[in-house]
């Protein structure tokens, strides 16, 4: 059986799982399909109807769930698949449709908030009416990517070991 919002058993565990209630979900899908209508240019029932296939996660409740799941509790694509019972890619694909749409909701309502600065100064003036800035730098696990180049934008070289000699030298 795969892991779905309809198998949960009170709001606390939605919102363990989601990191929203489930009033605040129902408002998020409500934005979630027009958002999904306005990038498709078509509903998700009536895209699955034109491809003649049954998607993954067949309403916008199954795929907006998948991607507040997979942002609350990252994990690694093989693993997100295992839990939802579906394939790696399907997990990928389906996580990044889920982001594209959440970031056209965010942006069409200008709910984003500034992301670069051109200076010092204009990051100390945007946040000059803040008491306390907190920087989360949590570090997430990234799915390795199979392209050696690619790898490279990810390796940081801080988890690299070193041998030390068993006699005391080195």
């Amino acid at each position: 059986m795969a892991f779905s919002y309809r198998t949960l058993f009170n709001e606390q565990q939605f919102r363990a799982t989601t990191g929203i209630s489930p009033t605040k979900f129902k408002d998020l899908v409500a934005l979630f399909s027009i958002s999904y209508e306005e990038m498709y240019q078509v509903s998700i029932a009536q895209q699955q109807l034109n491809m003649n296939q049954q998607f993954v996660f067949p309403t916008y409740e199954d795929l907006l769930f998948f991607t507040l799941f997979a942002l609350k509790n990252p994990m690694t694509e093989e693993v997100l698949g295992a839990v939802f019972c579906i394939s790696d890619t399907a997990a990928r694909n389906n996580f990044s449709k889920g982001i594209k749409l959440l970031h056209h909701i965010f942006t069409s309502n200008s709910l984003l908030p500034k992301r670069s600065f051109e200076t010092v100064e204009d990051f100390k003036a945007y946040f000059s009416h803040e008491g306390t800035l907190l920087i989360d730098a949590t570090e997430l696990h990234v799915q390795r990517p199979a392209d050696h180049e690619e790898q490279k934008l990810y390796y940081s070289g801080k988890k690299s070991t070193y041998r030390k000699n068993i006699n005391g030298k080195g």
